[in-house]
C-alpha cells in the first residue's frame, strides 16, 4: 500500500471512528449487500478495525433507511427521518408493537429475519395509523408511545418508505454518487430520478429524501425542479412531483440556518456558511416565480431573517474588534483573530446581501468598517513618519496590521499600494 493509498485508508477510518455504534453497524449492513467497487471495498475493509462485538440489532433493522436518515436536527421534510427518533420508534417496536416478533431477533439480529418481520408488522401499523389520523386520543397515545410528535411523523414516513423500498432502492442504485451539475436540460445523471418522478409521484418525497445527500449543490434542486415542472411558477410547481424538489432546496437552506445558529461563536465559523447558503436562496428567487406560492414566500422570508439575525450579532463587535486590533502596544498581544473573522463575515455578507434581509445594516456596517480600516492605516503611516528607534517599532507593527485588514476589506492590489506607501515611510 504506497502512501496516498495509506492516507486515504485513515481518513475513511476516521470518519468510521466519528460515527456512533449503531449508524456504523448500518452503513457496513447496507454496504455489505451492494455490489463491490474499489470504494465500497476500502469502507468494508476499514470497518473492521471498529467492528462491534456483536451486531447491533437496531442498526441492523434500519440499515435500509440509512440514505434517508437525518442527523442535523432540522425541520422535518416528508421522507427524511431524525436519527433523534430512531431510539423512540425502536422501543415502541420491540416493547409495544411486536415483542414478540422481535423475540431472538434481538440475540442474533439478522437482515432477513427483520425483512421478514418488516413485511409482516407494517402493514399492520399502517392500519393503527391510518386509525389513530381518525381518533385525536389514540393518535396522543401513539405519539406518547414513539417519544413525540416529530418521532411520529418520522415513524409514518418510515412505514412509506418500506411500501416504495424496491423502488426506491432501484433509484438510488441507478443514480451516481454525486449529482450535479444542472443546467438549462435535465443531466443524464439525472434521468433515472426524473424518470421516477414521473411514473412514481406518490414515492416523489421519498426519492428526494433518499437522493438529498448526493446532490453537489442543493441549488440544482431548484434548477432540476423547473426543469421537471416545465415551469417556473412556484403555484404550479406545487401541484406535482417538482414540488419535492423545492421542498429539498429549502431543507437545505435550513440546514445551513441551522448551522449558524450552532456554529462555535467568535471562531470564524459564520463565514463560510453564507456562501452555500447564498447559493441556494440566490437560486430559488433567480429560478422561481416564488412569490406565487404564499407558503413558500413566507418559508423563504423566515429563513432570510434568521441567517440575518446570525449575521448581525456577528457584526455588531466589528468595529471594536478593528480598533483594538490596530492598537500600538509593545505590552499588549493584539487581538487580531477577532477583527480579521469579523471582517471575513463582513465580506461574505456583502456577496450574500440578496439573499440576507439586511440592506440597510450592511450598507452602514460596510462604510464605517471602510473608514475605519482606512483612518488606521493613514494615522498609522503619519506616527510611524513622526517617530524613530524603538517606538517606532510597534507602530510599525499596528501598522502592518492595518495594512491586511485593508487588503481583505479593499484587495490585494489597494494593499499592494499601502505597502509600497510603508516602504517609503520606513526609508524616509
Amino acid at each position: 500500500m504506497d502512501a496516498e493509498a495509506r492516507r486515504v485508508r485513515e481518513r475513511v477510518e476516521g470518519v468510521l471512528a466519528g460515527l456512533a455504534a449503531p449508524l456504523r453497524a448500518a452503513l457496513v449492513e447496507r454496504l455489505a449487500r451492494e455490489p463491490r467497487d474499489a470504494a465500497t471495498t476500502l469502507i468494508l475493509e476499514a470497518a473492521v478495525g471498529h467492528a462491534d462485538p456483536a451486531p447491533d440489532p437496531l442498526g441492523v433493522f434500519f440499515a435500509p433507511l440509512a440514505p434517508f436518515i437525518e442527523h442535523e436536527a432540522l425541520p422535518k421534510l416528508a421522507g427524511r427521518i431524525a436519527s433523534a427518533s430512531l431510539d423512540g420508534i425502536w422501543r415502541f417496536l420491540t416493547r409495544d408493537a411486536a415483542p414478540e416478533g422481535f423475540g431472538a431477533l434481538l440475540d442474533a439480529p439478522d437482515a432477513r429475519g427483520f425483512a421478514g418481520l418488516r413485511a409482516t408488522l407494517y402493514p399492520r401499523l399502517s392500519a393503527s395509523i391510518a386509525g389513530a389520523e381518525r381518533n385525536a386520543k389514540a393518535r396522543q397515545r401513539l405519539v406518547a408511545q414513539l417519544g413525540g410528535e416529530r418521532a411520529y411523523l418520522d415513524f409514518q414516513d418510515l412505514l412509506a418508505l418500506e411500501r416504495w423500498q424496491p423502488e426506491l432502492d432501484r433509484l438510488l442504485a441507478d443514480l451516481p454518487p454525486a449529482l450535479g451539475p444542472v443546467d438549462g436540460s435535465v443531466p443524464e445523471h439525472a434521468v433515472p430520478l426524473v424518470r421516477f418522478l414521473a411514473a412514481h409521484p406518490a414515492a416523489a418525497a421519498c426519492a428526494i429524501a433518499g437522493s438529498l445527500p448526493r446532490f453537489a449543490r442543493a441549488a440544482d434542486l431548484v434548477r432540476l425542479a423547473r426543469l421537471v415542472g416545465g415551469t417556473d411558477d412556484a403555484r404550479r410547481l406545487r401541484r406535482g412531483p417538482a414540488a419535492a424538489l423545492l421542498d429539498g432546496a429549502f431543507h437545505e437552506i435550513e440546514r445551513w440556518v441551522y448551522r449558524a445558529r450552532t456554529r462555535s461563536r467568535g471562531e470564524g465559523a459564520l463565514e463560510p456558511i453564507l456562501a452555500p447558503y447564498h447559493d441556494i436562496v440566490r437560486a430559488v428567487t433567480q429560478e422561481i416565480e416564488i412569490e406565487f406560492d404564499p407558503v413558500w414566500r413566507q418559508r423563504l422570508g423566515d429563513l432570510r431573517r434568521a441567517m440575518s439575525d446570525e449575521v448581525t450579532g456577528e457584526l455588531d463587535g466589528l468595529l471594536p474588534a478593528l480598533r483594538t486590533a490596530v492598537r500600538v502596544s509593545d505590552t499588549e498581544r493584539p487581538q487580531l483573530a477577532g477583527a480579521r473573522c469579523r471582517l471575513a463575515v463582513l465580506i461574505a455578507a456583502r456577496e450574500a446581501r440578496e439573499s440576507l434581509a439586511l440592506n440597510a445594516f450592511l450598507a452602514r456596517t460596510i462604510t464605517l468598517a471602510e473608514q475605519a480600516v482606512e483612518f488606521s492605516v493613514k494615522d498609522l503611516m503619519a506616527r510611524a513618519g513622526r517617530v524613530g528607534g524603538a517606538e517606532r517599532a510597534p507602530v510599525i507593527h499596528a501598522l502592518d496590521r492595518a495594512i491586511g485588514l485593508a487588503g481583505m476589506l479593499f484587495g490585494a492590489d489597494y494593499a499592494g499600494l499601502l505597502q509600497k506607501a510603508r516602504e517609503n515611510v520606513m526609508r524616509g
